[in-house]
């Protein structure tokens, strides 16, 4: 191990070995043998030739057989070469026999590794770890590095024949090793001081990891203006280094430039740089980089997430960023990262394609982790309102008296302090009290009915139908209704969301039924989406169409763009082969000779509806929106007269369908659909089909949101009564509590025919029994503490 370390002077012919043993793991043998070559010449050594040898098993004394192992040790002699470098790794008796077969020096990956990591450390922290690492790869090794080692040692007060030079040397190099240690956790600690100093100022953290030379300094370079080493070698970096950003929100962040990784990084090697690699750890999310021109990408993808999975921050919230789509890139491989990572970003740091969305993506990252304060600064302190326009993000000013009233974006560490100020925190929580009036930040009874709720950069949006008095409030007079809230419990009315028109040609028109909207926002486009159940006025469920509207801003206004049937002309995924035709004009005649209201579709008509509708459109009633981790969007309806439900994706930006559906439970008369996902498992809530009457809820799983879907039974708890009318409500939404980790709310609503405006809001707790099985039971009282 020792005399490696003036190796770029001492050798200057190296014959490259990878072996593999199955056939199909010749193309990464190869893969790894040109990577190991940017890694020797990264030493400087002059590579001459290049072997790949393909073994059945692996043997002990030279890994491959011994006539493979003659073969190429010949054809190392005819080069005239001085050094072997094998890919693979290699045992320390495996190194001696290669180096007597040879003649000439052997080593493997792993030494070149920490051989390049000993002349790129800088600073003290990163040169104890590369010192620990070679210690601890060395020490089986001494007999390669020793003539001497059978001595043996004696004298006064000697035992026996006394001590061997080789374990007094090995004794010896672990005391370096646990003084290495030492010394290593000190600058831990030291670092974690430091690091400590750092969460003290209301500042987020990222740390950008990757795989060597993917272009991470250089993005670092390019985001802050950092004077960093930028170096297309591999590690041509080994010290973190930090730098500062000001986002386009005034937000500013801290941005972390980690070391690199590789395919078989020594695992020693890994425990060594812990230290380094706690940044990743400690950060707020990550900011993980690849070179989307690499053939590889995808393998290099796992090396770096398997290392961060290692450390326990493979959990932490992370952006993809392919580089260097300047370059030469395989329109398969592209293909295939596009599909695995939907939101990632695709840059050039070398020319800035790309570079302002990404700004934007890391902007909304740090944005997800802001804190709405609602507060009241004297203007004597105008310190503090200054410093808020620098570090905070402003979305209203106004002035009261001697005082700013300020409602702001803040870091949480930023909150704390100006928590004093907040009128927000001042405010009680309420306990959650279901079926009572609920109140508004001006003491009205909130008008948001069977809706649901988007959480977007801090405030929770409840978007619900709003009612008039009396039973002509079960149409619309006015549109939906719109609040907002920081807590889940104090509201705020932000006025109507999307309003209906007194235009009669309108199909918005007052009269229309506009049920269940529910909204998203796309963060491609940057706009909020806006889907609901829409009925023309007059036409009642013949029409049952779908609703879209859009807005720049969560509060509105909403613009309305158009209502259809969805999925004309496109078959359910899970549809049989052999019914894929339209309906026939005998049929047609037969299914509209037949009263069909509520749930009284009869068993012969199972598939006839959806081949009724394949031209038109599909019906579309009671609905629901859900995006999934992957930002992918997903309408839930109750169609085919109400008879069966259809998932079905939505386009990119959100305003169609996609073209992908399923039915869900044909024939099984489920409406009021809320679907949300705990721990990689989809859950749909339901309730039975008979209008305003309460039913008992329906529960099912998948694990593919596509299905099959498997019915859980009644979520319910408690009394019959309980249980057969779902508390006497109906579900509308699953809410997803932010902060809470894994909490949810049921939302349901207990409608009230005779006098619309008089509906109450049921919210409750979703428990999870020990199969985590959802499972809903009553509280008569309770707040946000309990989940």
């Amino acid at each position: 191990m020792f005399e490696i370390k003036e190796k770029p002077k001492m050798v200057e012919r190296a014959v490259l070995i990878g072996t593999y043993l199955r056939p199909e793991g010749r193309s990464e043998a190869e893969s790894l043998l040109e990577e190991l070559a940017d890694l020797v010449d990264t030493l400087g050594i002059p590579v001459v030739g290049r072997e790949l040898v393909h073994h059945r098993e692996n043997h002990a004394r030279h890994l491959v057989g011994s006539g493979k192992a003659e073969e190429v040790a010949q054809r190392a002699k005819a080069l005239e070469a001085d050094v072997l470098i094998f890919d693979n790794e290699l045992t320390p008796s495996q190194q001696r026999n290669w180096e007597k077969l040879s003649g000439v020096l052997v080593i493997d990956r792993q030494e070149v590794i920490l051989d390049i990591f000993a002349k790129r450390a800088q600073t003290r922290e990163a040169r104890l770890q590369v010192d620990l690492a070679r210690m601890e790869y060395s020490l089986p090794r001494l007999v390669r590095a020793w003539s001497h080692l059978g001595k043996q040692g004696g004298g006064i007060g000697a035992k026996g024949e006394g001590e061997s030079q080789l374990e007094q040397d090995k004794r010896k190099i672990r005391g370096q090793i646990d003084r290495l240690k030492r010394d290593l956790e000190a600058v831990k600690r030291q670092r974690a001081t430091q690091r400590k100093d750092r969460k003290r100022t209301p500042v987020p953290n990222a740390a950008i990891v990757g795989y060597t030379n993917a272009g991470k300094s250089s993005l670092l370079r390019a985001l802050t203006g950092a004077d960093v080493l930028v170096e297309d070698k591999l590690f041509a970096t080994l010290d973190t280094t930090t730098r500062k950003i000001a986002l386009p929100n005034n937000q500013p962040l801290l941005l972390t430039d980690t070391v690199g990784f590789v395919r078989n990084l020594p695992h020693g090697l890994v425990e060594a740089f812990n230290a380094t690699l706690e940044e990743a750890v400690m950060a707020d999310f990550l900011i993980h980089v690849l070179d989307v021109s690499q053939p590889e990408v995808m393998a290099f993808y796992e090396t770096t997430h398997s290392v961060l999975e290692e450390l326990g921050a493979d959990s932490q919230r992370t952006l993809v960023v392919f580089n260097k789509i300047d370059r030469p890139c395989d329109p398969a491989t592209l293909a295939v990262v596009r599909e695995r990572f939907p939101d990632a970003a695709f840059v050039s740091v070398q020319t800035g394609e790309g570079m302002p969305d990404l700004v934007s993506r890391i902007s909304e990252l740090v944005a997800d982790d802001l804190v709405t304060m609602e507060l009241r600064i004297p203007q004597s302190r105008a310190d503090l309102v200054a410093r808020l326009y620098r570090e905070a993000d402003i979305r209203h000013t106004a002035y009261e008296g001697s005082d700013v009233l300020l409602r702001a974006r803040v870091s949480p560490r930023a909150a704390a302090e100006f928590k004093e100020f907040d009128m927000l925190s001042h405010k009680p929580l309420k306990p959650f009290r279901s079926g009572e009036i609920w109140p508004d930040d001006q003491g009205v009874h909130i008008n948001a009915h069977s809706g649901g709720i988007l959480f977007h950069e801090g405030v929770y949006y409840w978007f619900g139908e709003h009612k008039i008095e009396g039973d002509a409030g079960n149409v619309a007079h006015v549109g939906v209704g719109v609040y907002s809230s920081s807590d889940l419990c104090n509201w705020k009315n932000e006025g109507i969301a999307l309003r209906v028109s007194e235009n009669p040609a309108s199909p918005l028109h007052k009269g229309c039924i506009i049920e269940r909207p529910k909204v998203l926002f796309n963060e491609k486009t940057g706009k909020f989406v806006m889907w609901f159940h829409h009925e023309l006025e007059g036409h009642g469920y013949l029409a049952a169409l779908s609703g879209v509207a859009v807005a720049d801003e969560a509060a509105g206004p909403y613009t309305y763009l158009e209502s259809f049937r969805p999925n004309a002309g496109v078959w359910p995924l899970n549809f049989p082969e052999h019914l894929k035709e339209p309906l026939g004009d005998e049929d047609r005649q037969k299914l509209a000779a037949t009263p069909m209201p509520g749930n009284m579709v009869p068993d012969w008509a199972r598939d006839m509806l959806v081949r009724r509708d394949f031209e038109g459109g599909q019906m579309a009633r009671d609905m629901t929106l859900f995006q999934d981790d992957d930002g992918r969007a997903y309408h839930v309806y109750a169609s085919e007269e109400n008879a069966t439900l259809h998932l079905s994706l939505l386009s990119a930006d959100f305003l169609k369908p996609a073209g992908n559906y399923v039915r869900i439970f044909p024939l099984g008369f489920n409406e009021a659909p809320a679907i949300f996902k705990r721990n990689g498992r989809y859950f749909l809530m339901t309730s039975g089909c008979t209008g305003w009457a309460p039913n008992a809820a329906r529960l099912a799983c998948a694990d593919d949101i596509l299905g099959p879907w498997t019915s859980l039974g009644n979520p319910v708890r408690g009394t019959v009564e309980q249980v057969e009318s779902t508390f006497d409500s109906q579900s509308t939404f699953v809410l997803p509590v932010q902060g809470k980790g894994d909490a949810f709310v049921f939302m349901g609503d207990r409608w009230m025919p005779e006098n619309a405006i008089d509906g109450r809001y049921i919210w409750l707790p979703v428990r999870f029994d020990s199969s985590g099985t959802p499972f809903l039971e009553w509280k008569d009282g309770w707040d946000l503490d309990a989940l």
